[in-house]
């Protein structure tokens, strides 16, 4: 909210109606009447910064935690953030970037952010709010979590299989040699 009195342009404060229209804020009292542009009472400056309200993991809210750790089944995560910007909502937009799986950031004016699907790995969601067509934002609010691999993604997993495809083979290759040392020893004793 500011504030417009007069040193900002006004004869008088005793006003009796105004209008906001086109970019402008027009003022009436008595017979007069003034126009103040209305990009003076726009500061992006006003921004608050962003904070998170709910994090849902499959459609279920949870806290958002300094740092979490799920499961490799809870990869389906919304994050829904909100900032407040008194000089006009409209215009207020967000930039956002999931660090370790985008490439580049979203721009949105929608309070929410959705990921499916998500790889085991460790992230960071960052998100910041600003003024369309203003270069000005908020600092960036950051939320880290992991995503734990399934247990048949993990390293032991992989040798182990490994070990039990290498026993199988030696189980293989050991019968298919008895089977030829018999068949030779039938063939030698029919001989």
């Amino acid at each position: 909210i500011r504030q417009a009195g007069l040193g900002s342009g006004l004869p008088t404060l005793n006003i009796q109606d105004f209008a906001v229209t086109d970019g402008g804020i027009y003022i009436k009292w008595l017979n007069k009447g003034a126009t103040l542009p209305l990009s003076d009472f726009i500061r992006p400056a006003q921004l608050d910064s962003v904070r998170f309200k709910n994090i849902y993991i499959h459609g279920h809210p949870h806290q958002p935690t300094p740092y979490r750790n799920f499961r490799h089944d809870q990869n389906d995560i919304e994050f829904h953030f909100k900032s407040i910007l008194l000089a006009g909502a409209d215009i207020q937009q967000y930039t956002y970037r999931l660090h370790g799986y985008d490439q580049q950031w979203h721009i949105t004016k929608e309070q929410f952010a959705r990921y499916t699907n998500l790889p085991p790995g460790h992230y960071q969601f960052r998100v910041r709010a600003g003024v369309e067509g203003s270069p000005l934002t908020t600092p960036e609010t950051i939320y880290a979590f992991s995503i734990s691999p399934a247990f048949w993604q993990q390293w032991w997993f992989y040798m182990l299989w490994i070990i039990m495809a290498t026993l199988a083979l030696a189980l293989l290759f050991r019968y298919r040699i008895r089977s030829v040392k018999r068949k030779n020893k039938l063939l030698l004793d029919l001989a």
